[in-house]
């Protein structure tokens, strides 16, 4: 690892830190911690938040976090990510595999285990996979649409190794500084 990636995750995690000192999850949002997407239990894992007490089918925010590609995990963005279960969203809070120790696509590989997750777990969760958001911040919001130009280009699609699974589509992304 580089002195830069050293350098920028202590203090982006110094800034996080202080962001979140003394943030608890809200008493209106249930959580689901750690969950498996992948093999890897180090990096596929994922939270989903709902709020409490809901029975109806929920419509899904996938949050991909940012970090400068070398920075972050779900933990990060916890906070964020239950404000918006708590406005009616089954929240997808998950960790992606970094750079330098990973390289390109493994974050896309990442997300599409995730689309497979969803696709495979929604009936469980109340999940209505006929709404799909997805939000992403700074490299999160790069890696998302590069994972929607995927899902919408099959030129493109055919650049990777990985297949995509069928009927999963986003409605609609909100990207912060891509």
């Amino acid at each position: 690892m580089s002195i830069l990636t050293d350098t920028i995750r202590k203090q982006f995690k110094e800034g996080d830190d202080i962001r979140d000192e003394g943030l608890t999850t809200p008493d209106t949002v249930q959580r689901f911690d750690n969950i498996l997407y992948g093999d890897d239990p180090e990096w596929n894992t994922m939270d989903l938040y709902i709020p409490k007490e809901e029975k109806e089918k929920l419509p899904i925010i996938i949050s991909f976090h940012g970090g400068g590609w070398v920075y972050g995990d779900k933990e990060r963005y916890q906070y964020y990510c239950m404000s918006l279960a708590e406005r009616g969203f089954a929240v997808i809070n998950f960790t992606y595999r970094l750079a330098p120790e990973f390289k390109h696509p493994a974050p896309l590989e990442d997300m599409n285990q995730v689309a497979h997750w969803i696709m495979n777990h929604a009936k469980d969760y109340f999940l209505d996979t006929e709404h799909i958001y997805g939000v992403g911040d700074s490299a999160g919001a790069h890696l998302l649409v590069l994972y929607a130009s995927i899902l919408t280009n099959k030129e493109y699609a055919s650049t990777y190794d990985f297949k995509v699974p069928e009927g999963f589509q986003f409605n609609a992304l909100a990207l912060n500084c891509g």
